[in-house]
């Protein structure tokens, strides 16, 4: 397996080595049309299959109704997989022919939360490429590691020499990439630290389930569904004192992508017992603008497995602010869940 992957990385390297990238993609696109085909069909390994996707909520399809979905969801997935190839030669961003295919909509966000030399943590939801997220922003300069669930310190040798030549050609040698979730220790001390940047998610099923951070969950209704978030990641930024900022990535264009940066989280009083409900309900309404954007870009179960159908209860609205009386608005609202038990109004 791991021979034909090196086979297989080195065969692409050179080809985007030899190659203009219009030329690239019509060499690599019957590759992509096969993979993406098996793995919706669950021919190949897949944590997402076209019967998962066709099961979410209406609002988080893409046009079209029925089986008029379904060529829509191909051809996304059909671009995911050409834009996950451009990780064979990660080390290579920097150059002007890839960092033109990456554009950024909201850097200014992310600027304005470094100011100072205070760290940012951006909490994204499980969509689109995300293993390119982290690699894009240290491609930029940006100081970035990412927090994640699989364990990926088995790494093949190609991969630990593909990552070694990214971050000699980013000149971050200094700055690790990838903590486990059994590092939350050594991810909040680098959290910590001025100037850097910190990623994870945000759904329930990737909570960063550490006794010195603690658990609790909270369920954010939309439209025609609800999705489980978790609070881990806020409050390691609570504990780093560190900006809050949602973040999302979208496959865009020929083997591009673009990454949406929204406005940093308000800051709360610690004591106010609402703050982690405010800050989901201003991380989901940015989510909700980028919408029409990444709906189908499915590519992780971690998403899909966070989202079920809307409760028939009426949940307390999460939009307005402390102190003041509930307001009514469609998609808006909250419920709390620890171990076994829901609070709610």
């Amino acid at each position: 397996m791991r021979y034909r992957e090196r086979l297989w990385g080195n065969l692409c390297r050179i080809a985007e080595r030899a190659l203009p990238v219009p030329a690239l993609s019509l060499v690599l696109l019957p590759f992509a049309v096969v993979t993406a085909t098996l793995e919706l069909a669950g021919l190949k390994r897949s944590e997402v299959t076209l019967c998962d996707i066709l099961r979410m909520p209406e609002s988080l399809l893409p046009g079209g109704r029925g089986w008029r979905r379904i060529p829509r969801i191909w051809c996304t997935r059909v671009a995911l997989t050409m834009t996950g190839y451009t990780y064979f030669w990660v080390d290579r961003y920097r150059e002007p022919r890839w960092s033109r295919r990456c554009t950024f909509n909201g850097i200014k966000h992310l600027n304005q939360a470094l100011e100072g030399g205070r760290s940012v943590l951006l909490l994204y939801l499980h969509v689109g490429n995300l293993s390119l997220l982290p690699n894009w922003l240290r491609a930029r300069g940006y100081k970035t590691a990412v927090i994640a669930v699989k364990d990926i310190r088995r790494v093949s040798p190609f991969w630990a020499q593909i990552g070694h030549q990214a971050n000699l050609a980013n000149q971050l040698t200094e700055v690790p990439l990838v903590f486990q979730v059994d590092q939350l220790a050594e991810a909040l001390r680098f959290l910590k630290r001025p100037g850097v940047i910190l990623a994870t998610g945000i759904e329930e099923t990737r909570d960063l389930a550490n006794p010195s951070i603690g658990r609790k969950t909270l369920l954010m209704t939309r439209k025609d569904y609800a999705i489980s978030l978790a609070s881990g990641g806020l409050r390691l930024a609570e504990m780093a004192k560190a900006q809050i900022v949602p973040c999302l990535i979208t496959s865009s264009g020929i083997m591009g992508c673009k990454i949406h940066i929204g406005t940093p989280v308000p800051e709360l009083e610690a004591d106010s017992p609402l703050r982690y409900q405010f800050a989901c309900e201003h991380l989901m309404q940015a989510f909700d603008a980028w919408s029409p954007l990444w709906k189908g870009q499915y590519l992780l179960g971690s998403f899909l497995h966070a989202v079920r159908p809307a409760p028939i209860e009426t949940l307390r609205p999460a939009c307005a602010a402390p102190g003041s009386g509930p307001k009514t608005g469609p998609g808006c609202g909250w419920a709390v869940s620890t171990g076994a038990t829901r609070l709610a109004k």
